[in-house]
């Protein structure tokens, strides 16, 4: 994943995770950001062609793309363990970032679990099945948090 894309996904993650109580997601274009609730809200929803179940699947999305590259990052830490590389400094630096980026997925995710899930969960607390993607991205992330080579 180049820098931008990575940092675009960091600062999804953030936005999720900052997200306020009773707040909820919008994906107008691809720009994530949240809005505490209005009397207005229905119809802003209707004319932007925002859903609740919309913005939710980009939420799975985003949390999938997260949880990917933190395995693929972890992935390439391991890889190297087992080879010599030819430019040890090289190595060096590619190890440091590989490592950054890794502990930053980590945390982002996180706060992603503990302060985000949890207020969209209460947000929609009156619809089963967005409660029931949250629980469930909710575990997918507490497993990938455990798994320390995964």
């Amino acid at each position: 994943m180049n820098h931008q894309a990575f940092t675009a996904l960091l600062q999804d993650l953030t936005v999720i995770a900052n997200v306020g109580p009773n707040h909820q997601l919008y994906t107008h274009t691809q720009v994530m950001y949240s809005k505490e609730y209005s009397r207005l809200q229905g119809f802003y929803r209707w004319a932007m062609g925002e859903e609740r179940y919309v913005n939710m699947e980009r939420v799975k999305s985003i949390i999938e793309t997260a949880l990917s590259e933190l395995k693929s990052l972890r992935g390439q830490e391991h890889e190297w363990s087992d080879q010599a590389a030819p430019n040890v400094y090289m190595e060096q630096q590619l190890r440091q970032q590989v490592a950054s980026h890794i502990q930053l997925l980590q945390e982002a995710l996180y706060n992603v679990r503990t302060n985000g899930l949890p207020k969209l969960r209460n947000t929609y607390n009156d619809d089963s099945i967005v409660t029931s993607k949250i629980d469930v991205m909710d575990k997918f992330i507490e497993l990938a948090l455990a798994d320390k080579k995964n």
